[in-house]
């Protein structure tokens, strides 16, 4: 067995604080992107709640229902058309626009996260010489979350046949 090793910060070795300092920029980056998300995410329901697409998603869901007999379905078609009628071409753009935001927010949350994992999968180590992108290969995914995102410190892998 090959064992992956993340690397520690020495704190008394010549440019650990501009290792530390890259952690907590990073870590920073996902907190504050992760944030910004959540917001979007907040606007872009409230704007579908004031343009009625919440609603619409009701009727529809009532609608679609198998328990829901033929009259009461031409009822809700109706109050779906005339909800989804009212709804101006402003209040789609800004629908777009809010989506958009969203997809953004969440594209710069996945960068953050993604820039963490290649600065601490950079970090790592074999104890027995092997090369790191091999272990890596051998890794499963828990395995390599563990090692970014809980702080694991080593990991044992199989080795190569």
């Amino acid at each position: 067995m090959t064992k992956l090793i993340l690397h520690p910060i020495d704190e008394r070795a010549a440019g650990s604080w501009q290792q530390e300092r890259k952690r907590k920029r990073l870590n920073n980056a996902i907190s504050d992107s992760l944030k910004f998300l959540r917001l979007m995410v907040d606007d872009e329901k409230l704007i579908r709640d004031e343009i009625g697409l919440t609603k619409i998603r009701d009727l529809e869901a009532q609608r679609d229902d198998p328990k829901t007999g033929d009259e009461e379905r031409s009822q809700l078609a109706t109050a779906i058309s005339t909800l989804e009628q009212a709804i101006t071409p402003e209040q789609r753009a800004q629908l777009l626009a809010a989506r958009r935001a969203t997809i953004d927010a969440d594209r710069a949350y996945e960068d953050a996260r993604q820039e963490y994992e290649d600065w601490v999968l950079a970090r790592l180590q074999t104890d027995d010489g092997t090369p790191v992108a091999e272990a890596l290969e051998l890794a499963t995914k828990d395995q390599i979350d563990a090692m970014v995102w809980n702080d694991l410190e080593e990991s044992s892998v199989p080795q190569l046949g």
